[in-house]
């Protein structure tokens, strides 16, 4: 996965470079409107080829790939309130940074890898679906206007987001749907309906962990049997009974946490919807609280029993 993911880099950053990042200054942080495209259409591509390679079984490409993209779309509360562009921007903060301050990225920030690989997913099915062309085209027809012609091993006309939306619609010959696009999905934050764009390829999105309940909460387990919570995702059980990060559960139902196995033993005992007893330590004392356990919301992307000829025929393409 890393060397397909480097590989397409030697076409897309080093031939097709963003004009936010040119020249490169390695004395102060780089900030780029375009990381979705240069990291995240990257990250869909170097998965593709594992795929059109033959590494990958179709299963295994929707295990690995893109199962992984949608879950984290959908399940990302940040992706549903900040736009591709902005997750660009956070780059300096984030990738590889160090920063003693508490922050609540967890429910405002998802990667620009997973953020841009899902949207390159997106528009790929629609161009394919209503556009009668594909993403390689349009990838093509970026390099062809800004990554064939260089000039000291640099391209002579690194893009800017305009130019990736007006390059859109020409390969869909849709200008209209290039500017929607960009304004919903890449400088908005509208989510694709990917139920919707994988139906034509037969693939159905389903949760992972059907009926399974959960508190949505990560934990990292202590040696004297407690559980110290990290950020609590917006919406999730754990959140709406008021509990945030650095709370340390003591007990569920009554009985403490030893590790994560006695936790899942625990939830296995119940349904999404059960009422539980968390008894936890906060800032001011110990409190017990009502928990309603929600079903996991891990998503999967799986083909259907049945696919159609015309499925197959649309998946293998």
């Amino acid at each position: 996965g890393t060397v397909a993911h480097e590989f397409f880099h030697a076409y897309n950053v080093e031939r097709i470079r963003p004009q936010d990042l040119e020249p490169f200054d390695f004395q102060r942080a780089n900030m780029s409107n375009s990381l979705w495209f240069a990291e995240g259409f990257t990250q869909y591509y170097g998965e593709l080829l594992l795929r059109r390679a033959g590494a990958y079984t179709d299963e295994q490409y929707l295990q690995e790939a893109v199962g992984p993209l949608v879950n984290a779309m959908l399940n990302s509360p940040g992706a549903a309130r900040f736009s591709p562009v902005h997750m660009s921007q956070q780059a300096p903060f984030v990738d590889a940074a160090a920063a003693i301050d508490p922050s609540n990225r967890a429910n405002t920030y998802l990667s620009y890898y997973y953020i841009g690989g899902a949207n390159a997913l997106a528009l790929d099915l629609l161009l394919r679906q209503h556009f009668r062309t594909t993403l390689d085209a349009y990838m093509r027809a970026v390099w062809q206007q800004y990554g064939q012609h260089q000039q000291n091993y640099a391209p002579a006309r690194p893009y800017t987001l305009p130019d990736l939306q007006r390059v859109l619609g020409e390969v869909a010959q849709d200008t209209a749907f290039a500017g929607r696009f960009f304004r919903t999905h890449i400088y908005g934050h509208q989510l694709p309906n990917y139920p919707e764009l994988l139906a034509p390829a037969g693939l159905t999105v389903r949760r992972a962990n059907a009926g399974q309940a959960s508190l949505g909460a990560r934990l990292s387990f202590n040696p004297d049997g407690t559980a110290t919570l990290g950020t609590t995702l917006i919406g999730s059980p754990l959140y709406q009974a008021g509990l945030d990060r650095e709370d340390v559960l003591l007990k569920l139902d009554g009985k403490p946490l030893k590790n994560a196995e006695t936790l899942q033993k625990l939830l296995a005992r119940r349904k999404p919807a059960d009422v539980v007893q968390v008894e936890y330590r906060t800032r001011d004392g110990v409190r017990t609280a009502p928990v309603t356990l929600q079903e996991d919301p891990t998503l999967e992307v799986v083909s259907v029993p049945a696919p159609t000829a015309e499925q197959l025929a649309f998946r293998k393409a």
